[in-house]
């Protein structure tokens, strides 16, 4: 894992090298091991090398191939190096080194973009390909890897992070209302598109062609489909052990993170024997007790970080180093462990992300499942009576608790009552404040409903059989989990210098579980009843059953009443009316109206305004 940049110069002179240093210092926290900048021509690219595999200089970037004068920068690991590197062998190939990244940089030079197809990995590259005068700047599968970009007339920009892109001379930095919008309805920016104006993201299992003459072109190399084969238990184990093995080969200590939930136990049950665990005690939370119990029955090594009642002060800080705001009170404690888990001494961890994804473990997973099961006269029954039933009757939709208010009970009554697009239900499901809500505080909006025009122009367009449970699965792999759980996860873990690894990500292993999904219905797609039957020889029945609950910190019983103290100075009238995006009287009424109790919506949209506010005096001041 690294942090990768450069410019293509299509008019007028060469890149300049100080801007190069700048863009390459601004990313040293992803690349403490070492620095490397190469100017050839039109093109010059960095890299800051966080050492994990082949520790010798024989893996310092970039990476030139001798023989075609193509240069590589790369961000990643390629787990199958090895099967790769056998086959380039016996095409007459020659290495100098052990590391992955020449593995990649002479398959690209033998292939070109095909070879992406061969590669099983997590991964963000810029390929100069010197004969052809273009630069190839491609992302994983499932985006583990972020990979940004700019251009304009004059030349072409791309990094690891945002921050490296100001730090090489763009500037005019803007916030882009179609982002705004995301942001408030779902608490992340969608698409290709950034908070940032005019900065884009590459999407997953894209590359861009970009030619020295300043065409770019943006071409898709991988679709996730479920496999079409016949796909059992034994088979999913099979295929997920495969993962796990190879995410930790490494030269350097490798550890997991683990919670106690199905999740990281599955990752955990498959390390090997003495590998350092980590998790964080949450409060009011047996997470690391449960933890703690499970990794001494697996013969792990177990640590566990108490929580600080004052962690939220450290708001300001982890957004400056997520970079795009993301609305979520987790990203603190995020940030914690991370940290925590770099100061034991370790490179690389091990993470249960992505489970919930493939098997479908969220909330609205589980109530389209429900949906497109019941019969129509059922729902409409539920519809018309939902208003009169507690809001515990909620707790038979998932396993979140009754705090979700009366919110989602309107929201569950109205799913039931009406006869709904699949792309409309899920936003339904998923969007945190309304369109009307967002209309009466928010004094910039763009022009359209880009909300609802992204959610159906991008629905999935295979529709499988118009199974909605495996249509919002595979929704949510394509924006949520890159958008939203990688991205947070890179950028709080790279900080500290932390390469996490998902093995839930493995596309063989994902197309395998979708495979089986969309074969088995009814009630193998139950509370991820498939990931607990595929690790029913391997964990303690306990962890195998235990329930599934919202991964989020209770802010009243984590950081009682100076919370509040904080959260009503960020967001006084003064400060928010600074940017003239919020109005201050709406975002005040809400704030006093609201309720201080356990409604979970209500607390997720407090910290959608605080952490806004935040990011906008980080950026915009």
């Amino acid at each position: 894992m690294c942090g990768i940049g450069g410019q293509l110069v299509f008019k007028g002179p060469t890149p300049e090298r100080q801007n190069l240093k700048r863009m390459a210092r601004s990313m040293a926290h992803r690349g403490p091991d070492g620095e490397g900048l190469h100017i050839d021509g039109p093109v010059g690219l960095v890299h800051r090398r966080l050492a994990v595999l082949d520790l010798t200089n024989s893996g310092h970037q970039p990476l030139v191939n001798p023989e075609t004068g193509d240069v590589l920068v790369f961000n990643g690991e390629i787990y199958n190096h090895s099967d790769l590197r056998r086959d380039l062998l016996s095409q007459g190939k020659k290495f100098i080194g052990r590391s992955d990244s020449e593995v990649l940089m002479l398959g690209l030079s033998l292939y070109g973009s095909r070879f992406l197809a061969e590669i099983d990995g997590d991964f963000a590259f810029a390929f100069w390909e010197k004969n052809k005068g273009e630069l190839i700047v491609a992302r994983d599968r499932f985006g583990v890897k972020p990979l940004y970009w700019y251009a304009n007339s004059q030349y072409f920009l791309f990094s690891s992070e945002v921050r490296a892109l100001r730090s090489a001379g763009f500037s005019g930095i803007h916030l882009d209302l179609e982002a705004l919008e995301s942001y408030f309805a779902l608490r992340y920016v969608r698409g290709q598109k950034t908070a940032f104006k005019n900065v884009y993201k590459v999407r997953p299992g894209y590359f861009l062609r970009v030619s020295s003459c300043g065409k770019i072109t943006s071409e898709r190399y991988w679709q996730l489909r479920p496999s079409s084969k016949r796909v059992t238990v034994s088979d999913l184990l099979e295929k997920f052990s495969e993962s796990v093995k190879r995410r930790t080969s490494a030269d350097v200590d490798v550890g997991a993170f683990l919670s106690g939930g199905v999740d990281s136990s599955a990752v955990a049950a498959l390390v090997p024997e003495g590998l350092p665990t980590f998790s964080y005690d949450m409060p009011h939370s047996q997470d690391a007790e449960q933890a703690a119990s499970l990794a001494s029955w697996l013969g792990l090594k177990h640590s566990s970080l108490a929580h600080s009642p004052n962690l939220f002060e450290m708001s300001q800080t982890v957004l400056q180093r997520v970079e795009e705001p993301i609305g979520d009170s987790i990203l603190v404690a995020n940030d914690a462990l991370f940290q925590f888990t770099a100061k034991a001494g370790l490179k690389v961890a091990l993470s249960g992300e992505g489970a919930d994804e493939v098997f479908g473990g969220f909330m609205h997973h589980q109530a389209a499942r429900r949906l497109q099961r019941m019969p129509e006269v059922a729902k409409w029954f539920v519809g018309q009576t939902l208003g009169s039933l507690p809001t515990t009757w909620l707790s038979s939709w998932s396993h979140y608790p009754a705090f979700l208010g009366v919110e989602a009970v309107k929201r569950a009554k109205l799913a039931l009552s009406l006869k709904q697009d699949p792309w409309k239900l899920h936003l339904l499901f998923s969007e945190l404040w309304t369109r009307a809500e967002r209309d009466s505080f928010l004094f910039e909006r763009s022009e359209a409903d880009s909300v609802e025009n992204f959610q159906m122009q991008n629905w999935p367009k295979q529709t499988i059989n118009d199974d909605l449970f495996l249509q919002f699965i595979l929704f949510d792999m394509q924006e949520w989990l890159p958008n939203y759980g990688l991205l947070r996860v890179d950028k709080l873990s790279m900080w500290h210098g932390l390469e996490v690894r998902v093995p839930y990500l493995s596309h063989l292993f994902v197309e395998k579980a979708l495979g089986f999904l969309s074969q088995e219905s009814g009630a193998w797609r139950k509370n991820k009843k498939a990931l607990r039957a595929m690790m029913s020889e391997l964990l303690p029945a306990k962890n195998l059953k235990r329930a599934k609950f919202p991964f989020f910190l209770p802010v009243e019983k984590a950081y009682g009443s100076n919370y509040w103290k904080y959260v009503n100075d960020v967001l006084r009238p003064g400060r928010i009316g600074h940017f003239g995006f919020l109005n201050p009287k709406v975002v005040g009424d809400f704030l006093r109206r609201g309720s201080r109790s356990d409604h979970f919506l209500f607390h997720k949209k407090v910290t959608s305004l605080l952490h806004f506010q935040i990011w906008c005096e980080l950026n915009l001041s």
